[in-house]
């Protein structure tokens, strides 16, 4: 027989991928599948499993990367983020090992034994729950020197990126090494209304993104290794503002981060598993501004240090699975010439127990729950959280499968929010004070049912989320001049129906959709404000004419709100397509991104009384892209890079 590939999908926790036979026997060996396209059948050999068929045809010449865009409900927004169901996927875990999307999408097909994506995954390095993508390689890799060179010009506005990445394995040691480099320029526009003062400005930007990671793994023997990686990057974002009514703003935020990740991990007697984690975080900030022909000039320096250890210990059995992990965080954020908050000291410290079981063929469970403690030098008091999850699912007569979810969750404000520092915001106003913010809690409630059809398969989501001390911004005038904060808001309702559409289109290629309608309520001060908020995403992938591999995709969410103004926002769609020449080893890739040049428009419109302020922002975002990566070594087939697009608007809480 034919050697084939399929992916098990363990859905709404786990999706897997392995490899198997041509044709595959049904679990009742009644009926046998005769693989011809990409096709999902259910399967609960263990909690919620779903088995994602692929003829092995249709991965000649294709990547992990490019095959997992045509797995039911995968979406790819326009900066080439995953979703899952719409729900993003919030890293990339090889070998139980943290690596970037740049890392992920070099993966060689050829060396993967299984793939997950797992919606509660526990992170040790950060005692949080998220949405991760899992890999495990297979075990008998030989020894083998490969890699890839990659360049990138972009045309409607000036991007450059080029890159390397090697991969080497020698006996009992991998190595993995990425160094790359991005180059963007653009030219924005903005317009401002404020209480009929009219603006114009025009922006000119600068961006490079220099980036080096080296990771190595030593396999001490069959059941322990030792892993340690070593990340460093610079965002050097440069701004110059021209204003109609002022002098011109040049503004400088040059950030530097160094990220070190040390793992043990060693299988033990009776199925246990320990695994011990050190992570160390440095964050290096630099934020300038000044008025062009004035002496006022504003510099604020920010420095952020995390310091993470964690044990873990998990059993495994025929049916069940035990975690039991601790992590002990430390922070300190330093802030240099800033007005108030100029040192804030956190301490803490999580304890997670999860348990999970398959009861039958039919019903399945995980309960778990983190008991966090958190103080730092702003509150008197230790804080305690109690953050629990469940889940739970069952299959119905054998023609739907129901699960429910429940999930509390913290988000803690990030360093933008609290760092105090001095600065001019866009109208060339002073901004320097910021309030001590809470985390914020999240309690999520949620009901899927999952239905698949002869040609189609659907999902539908029901959805509420009640938050205390949400993190929001608020804008306000302040001597007829608008300025803004992030505050914690009393709380934040949103209740949301989601579908989602999988539907082979023809052989090889896949059309996903998701749309959803929230609804939210604010309150804060007794002032409560609600509104609908519409989202949708699509991504359509697959080969055409036998040889090409293309990708069409569009994210759309109509509002980003804030607590008393929000960001208009428009559609827009990228598409991409791909061949590959000499054998495989040179891939060239034509990709438009936003053509309609809309991404990363937005308007804001907001009144306070008899002031008003309304803006529109014009930044440049219509990419054209040619790419060029030539795969080099033994057994290395092509591969695909992934580059941000850097005009994207991102909501800082």
């Amino acid at each position: 027989m034919k050697n084939n590939l399929y992916v098990l999908l363990v859905f709404f926790n786990t999706i897997c991928f392995s490899q198997e036979r041509d044709t595959l026997a049904t679990i009742d060996t009644t009926k046998i599948i005769k693989l011809k396209e990409v096709k999902i059948t259910s399967n609960l050999n263990k909690a919620g499993v779903y088995q994602l068929l692929i003829p092995k045809k249709i991965l000649e010449n294709e990547t992990l990367e490019k095959t997992i865009k045509r797995v039911s409900f995968i979406t790819i927004d326009n900066n080439k983020n995953l979703y899952f169901k719409g729900k993003k996927i919030n890293n990339f875990i090889f070998n139980d090992k943290p690596i970037t999307v740049e890392e992920f999408n070099k993966l060689n097909i050829d060396e993967v034994k299984n793939i997950y994506i797992v919606s509660n995954n526990f992170n040790q390095a950060t005692g949080e729950l998220e949405s991760v993508i899992k890999i495990v390689q297979k075990k008998n890799i030989q020894n083998n020197i490969k890699g890839s060179l990659d360049f990138s010009q972009g045309f409607f506005q000036q991007f450059n990126y080029y890159g390397i990445s090697l991969n080497n394995k020698f006996n009992k040691i991998s190595s993995r090494l990425q160094i790359s480099n991005i180059h963007n320029k653009t030219d924005n526009y903005s317009y401002q209304n404020i209480n009929s003062n009219i603006i114009d400005i025009n922006q000119f930007r600068k961006l490079s993104q220099p980036f080096f990671s080296l990771q190595n793994v030593y396999d001490i023997n069959d059941k322990s290794s030792i892993y340690i990686k070593n990340r460093f990057s610079v965002i050097n974002d440069e701004t110059n503002s021209i204003f109609s009514n002022l002098n011109n703003l040049q503004y400088q935020y040059l950030i530097k981060n160094y990220n070190v990740n040390l793992r043990y991990d060693r299988k033990m007697v009776n199925n246990f598993i320990m695994k011990l984690s050190f992570d160390y975080i440095n964050l290096n900030n630099s934020i300038n501004s000044k008025l062009e022909n004035n002496t006022i000039e504003l510099n604020s320096k920010q420095n952020f240090n995390e310091y993470t250890f964690s044990p873990m210990l998990l059993k495994k059995g025929a049916k069940f699975e035990l975690l039991n992990s601790f992590v002990f965080t430390n922070r300190n954020y330093k802030f240099i010439n800033t007005s108030n908050n100029n040192y804030i000291k956190q301490n803490l410290f999580t304890y997670y127990l999860s348990y999970s079981l398959k009861i039958n063929e039919k019903n399945s469970f995980l309960i778990g729950n983190r008991y966090q403690l958190e103080n730092n030098n702003f509150v008197n008091k230790t804080n305690y959280f109690i953050l629990p999850n469940i889940t739970y699912l069952t299959k119905i007569d054998s023609i739907i499968d129901v699960e429910f979810n429940f999930r509390r969750k913290l988000q803690r404000p990030s360093i933008n929010s609290i760092s105090n520092s001095n600065y001019f915001d866009i109208n060339g106003n002073e901004i320097i004070n910021q309030e001590f913010l809470n985390p914020q809690i999240d309690n999520q409630l949620s009901i899927d049912l999952y239905r698949e059809f002869k040609k189609f398969n659907v999902n539908i989501n029901f959805n509420y989320t009640f938050s205390k001390d949400y993190i929001s911004t608020i804008y306000y005038f302040n001597n007829q001049t608008l300025t803004n904060k992030a505050i914690n808001l009393n709380d934040f309702n949103e209740k949301s129906l989601k579908t989602s559409l999988s539907i082979p289109i023809y052989t090889e290629s896949r059309l996903n959709i998701n749309y959803a309608i929230s609804r939210i309520t604010f309150n804060h001060n007794n002032n409560e404000i609600n509104d609908y908020i519409n989202h949708f995403d699509m991504s359509f992938s697959g080969s055409i004419f036998k040889k090409y591999l293309f990708s069409l995709n569009s994210f759309y969410i109509d509002k980003f709100y804030e607590y008393n103004a929000f960001y208009n926002a428009k559609p827009d769609f990228s598409f991409s397509i791909s061949k590959n020449y000499l054998q495989d080893k040179l891939n060239l890739n034509l990709e438009f991104r936003n053509i309609l040049n809309q991404e990363s428009n937005r308007i804001i419109d907001f009144k306070e009384n008899s002031n008003f302020y309304f803006q529109k922002i014009e930044n440049q975002s219509r990419l054209l892209l040619l790419s060029f990566t030539y795969n080099f070594g033994k057994d290395f087939k092509m591969t695909k890079k992934n580059i941000q697009n850097t005009n994207n608007d991102i909501k800082l809480k």
